[in-house]
């Protein structure tokens, strides 16, 4: 573990990760469940105690969340309940609501993906409460993804609601603003920002519907 964390060469923590995954998920004598429950457990305790050195290896702590990800998302396919999933996603929903900026790139993947792969161990009505509750979707789409779009349709339902006023009044002045930069910005994190709004609205009626209703008022609204 200490060679996917540190080691300043990343085809030897590529090879460092590949190896504990294959030990792990071809385990043999049913004792693949025990060791994958034991390896991400150790995984969160590394990952919880040594956040600092994570940001201080900000370049390296991909393949370390890259392989945390792979026996999360190994555990859901084969049915096997991690322990803590809870504290630990609502701990990751924390991180990225309070994210600092600037953000580096390989922590915001990282957590992005974390987030994704423990939300599947949830019911939809947790994913309704993370989603809608906790604003999550709104904040990846206004400020994770589109806030330039978001302003942009903002600034179009002012000028619609004076329209249907039929008033010369200044009651709704449109300021025309610099829109805020999104928070993703490179092509690996905006793919993740996508892949947890995604999970998000699978097997969550609500949570979809509302994704469809930011989707459809920002690009296909019509209005001018």
């Amino acid at each position: 573990m200490d060679l996917v964390l540190y080691c300043h060469y990343s085809s030897i923590r590529r090879t460092a990760s590949e190896q504990i995954f294959i030990l792990t998920t071809h385990c043999s004598q049913g004792q693949t469940e025990h060791l994958l429950k034991y390896l991400i457990d150790k995984q969160f305790q590394i990952f919880n105690k040594n956040s600092n050195d994570l940001k201080k290896y900000s370049s390296y702590s991909l393949d370390f969340f890259l392989l945390l990800c792979r026996l999360l998302s190994f555990a859901y396919a084969n049915n096997i309940l991690p322990s803590n999933t809870d504290q630990q996603l609502n701990d990751e929903i924390l991180w990225l609501k309070n994210l600092q900026l600037p953000v580096d790139d390989y922590l915001l993947r990282g957590h992005l993906s974390l987030a994704k792969e423990l939300l599947q161990f949830q019911t939809s009505e947790r994913k309704r409460f993370y989603g809608i509750d906790q604003l999550l979707i709104q904040q990846i789409i206004e400020q994770f993804l589109f806030p330039a779009s978001t302003l942009i349709y903002q600034i179009r339902s002012i000028k619609q609601k004076r329209l249907s006023k039929q008033s010369n009044d200044n009651e709704d002045t449109i300021e025309l603003k610099e829109p805020s930069i999104p928070i993703c910005q490179t092509p690996m994190t905006i793919s993740a920002a996508f892949d947890l709004l995604v999970i998000l609205g699978t097997n969550c009626i609500d949570n979809l519907k509302l994704i469809d209703k930011y989707i459809t008022d920002l690009f296909y609204s019509g209005k001018i």
